[in-house]
């Protein structure tokens, strides 16, 4: 039952993202002031050498990212206005991973699964280039049910960049809650030789 209804939900979401493809932006939501300043839509990759958007980041995740705004609020179990400053946070920087990390987190708890799609998406049609985006969508859709779309997500992370651990990881979630247990160990194997240690799901207790 559950099962059915988070891939009832992803359905719904892609149904929704095409509907609206030519809308504003998902982030434009609570948290996102009107308009285009003219300093949204950047790379969050960029700022290791670019000092304007390292500076920027700073700003953003000190108003919209720190432990007395965002974290209080979700903590707080004040959803909505911790989910405003990840909206914000996203319209400066549409591929942040800890932005949408906790988007995926905030989705996975409301069980309001669409969350994170068109954020995704939008993150990954303005920097494609980047295989942690992909690689963190890839996990989030094995997580919600959707294990080949998932898979093939973490497949294009891994073609842009097959040394990236995380992926190799995520992989091995996905082959895990697919049953296959072969493929699995391989990917496991690779990700532990690349230095990722944490936890696997599925494998890890």
């Amino acid at each position: 039952m559950i099962k059915t209804r988070m891939k009832t939900a992803f359905v719904v979401a892609f149904a929704l993202a095409l509907a609206v493809a030519s809308a504003v932006s998902p982030v434009m939501a609570a948290g996102s002031p009107k308009g285009n300043p003219g300093w949204v839509g950047n790379d969050y990759f960029a700022h290791h050498t670019d000092s304007h958007l390292k500076e920027l980041l700073a700003k953003v995740e000190r108003a919209h990212l720190a432990g007395s705004n965002f974290y209080a609020k979700w903590h707080a179990g004040d959803i909505q206005y911790a989910l405003g400053d990840l909206n914000y946070t996203l319209w400066v920087f549409p591929n942040h991973p800890k932005a949408l990390h906790y988007m995926c987190a905030i989705a996975k708890t409301t069980e309001e699964y669409s969350l994170p799609i068109e954020p995704f998406q939008t993150a990954l049609e303005k920097f494609p280039q980047h295989a942690i985006t992909h690689a963190q969508f890839g996990r989030y859709l094995v997580e919600i049910g959707e294990i080949e779309g998932g898979m093939k997500k973490l497949e294009t992370a891994l073609t842009l960049d097959p040394d990236l651990a995380p992926g190799h990881a995520w992989m091995a979630e996905a082959y895990l809650a697919a049953g296959a247990t072969s493929q699995a160990m391989t990917s496991v194997t690779k990700a532990r030789e690349l230095g990722f240690s944490g936890k696997i799901k599925g494998l890890d207790q």
